[in-house]
């Protein structure tokens, strides 16, 4: 009876602890301003959804591995520095106040 409730508690300890290490949060705050659909968007030959938000990153945050589809993201960086990673090997810097057009990539990572 032990041996079955002592590894009840261990599968439970396990199983907690995968879950809070295997949860990743981000501290960082969005806030969706204004969304919008372009009827005719050259680029593409028809309709584009598009979204204008503000993202708030913590310094030393990394947003981790994710795409931006279609034609990419416009950002401006108001404080700080972001480091933009391709997964090629490649970094750009982004200082504060110059507009960056990020490309079409499979995957970047952010970083700041």
């Amino acid at each position: 009876m032990k041996i079955i409730t002592l590894r009840k508690g261990l599968v439970i300890a396990f199983s907690f602890g995968a879950l809070i290490l295997g949860i990743t949060t981000y501290a960082a705050i969005n806030n969706t301003i204004a969304d919008g659909v372009y009827s005719n968007f050259a680029p593409f030959g028809g309709p584009a959804s598009t979204r204008m938000r503000t993202l708030t990153i913590d310094p030393g945050e990394v947003l981790g591995w994710h795409n931006h589809p279609g034609v990419g993201a416009y950002t401006i960086v108001k404080q700080g520095t972001l480091t933009v990673e391709d997964g090629g090997g490649g970094k750009r810097f982004i200082p504060p106040g110059k507009p960056s057009l990020s490309l079409r990539v499979a995957f970047t990572e952010a970083k700041t």
